[in-house]
């Protein structure tokens, strides 16, 4: 066989083995990828939800200037000049207040509409993905308070045994507050008995996920329905629960501030020149090991011998 016929078969065994084979399933499954497209659909609604609630208040503010406005003017026309003429000198001014007035509400209106729409539409979608199982979809289901309607207790509550010290980052600073604001009405003495039984199970996943993944104000939440006796003892699961969430979560967030925390050389309120030589006091070391104050004169001389032995 030849140089080059060898060389053309080197070369088309190369070829065969970087050639692409297509497969029979996608990389990526069709339920993958949906899950994909309805998290960020998720967070697309959020995004407009929270503009627009923004907006709203923005319109609410202005609003509520503009009237203020219009109160002043008629003060000013009527409870110190006294004379309906005195309405002249303000009339372009109150004709433009009165159209900033309704655009005012008109935005108002228009953009509490589009944030019903989007949190209508997103408690919708985490509804159907809570069915999923997927952790990720904790912050919608309880940003969006979709997990407080009961046809979705169970569901959440699947979720939130299942948290542990690793999915923290599942949790913004607004779900933790929201999650012991839910908790807080264990605290209410005026709650009917039978709504709290029936949450009871919520409450308990609620309390075990804040174990592993909760804050400061977490804590003091559990440490005082703990302090609830007729909790505690009507629902002795519900307690022992609690008493290992308050537990654990001391002990994460001492490790928490443990390492948060600098270690500084601390130096004296009053810093002395002073070299330190030995105490005497010590035992089993030479004098010349231990430490006690020294002059100037002796550093100098001890540098002089150093050097002359050099």
């Amino acid at each position: 066989m030849s140089e080059e016929m060898k060389f053309q078969e080197v070369e088309e065994q190369e070829a065969h083995a970087y050639t692409v084979v297509p497969t029979e399933s996608p990389l990526l499954s069709e339920t993958v990828l949906e899950s994909t497209k309805t998290k960020k659909q998720l967070d697309r609604l959020e995004k407009v939800q929270r503009k627009t609630d923004m907006l709203s208040t923005a319109g609410c503010f202005t609003a509520g200037t503009v009237v203020l406005g219009i109160m002043y003017i008629f003060y000013m026309a009527l409870v110190r000049d006294h004379s309906p003429d005195s309405f002249k000198p303000y009339s372009h001014t109150i004709d433009l207040l009165g159209i900033l007035s309704r655009v005012s509400l008109y935005s108002i209106v228009l953009f509490l509409g589009l944030s019903f729409l989007a949190k209508y539409r997103r408690a919708k979608l985490v509804e159907r993905e809570l069915a999923t199982g997927d952790l990720r979809n904790l912050h919608h289901a309880i940003s969006s308070g979709s997990y407080i309607k009961e046809h979705n207790r169970s569901k959440m509550q699947a979720l939130l045994e299942q948290v542990r010290s690793e999915n923290s980052d599942l949790f913004t600073k607004q779900d933790l507050q929201s999650l012991n604001s839910k908790l807080a009405s264990l605290l209410n003495p005026w709650a009917f008995a039978a709504i709290i039984e029936a949450e009871i199970p919520l409450h308990t996943a609620i309390v075990s996920a804040l174990g592993y993944v909760g804050n400061s104000a977490s804590l003091r939440m559990l440490k005082s329905i703990s302090r609830k006796q007729r909790l505690t003892t009507k629902f002795p699961e519900f307690h022992q629960t609690l008493q290992l969430s308050i537990v654990r979560l001391e002990e994460r967030l001492a490790e928490k501030d443990t390492r948060d925390t600098l270690l500084r050389a601390s130096s004296p309120e009053q810093p002395t020149a002073e070299l330190l030589r030995p105490a005497s006091e010590q035992h089993g070391l030479g004098n010349d090991l231990l430490l006690r104050p020294v002059n100037d004169a002796e550093v100098k001389d001890e540098t002089k011998q150093e050097l002359g032995n050099q």
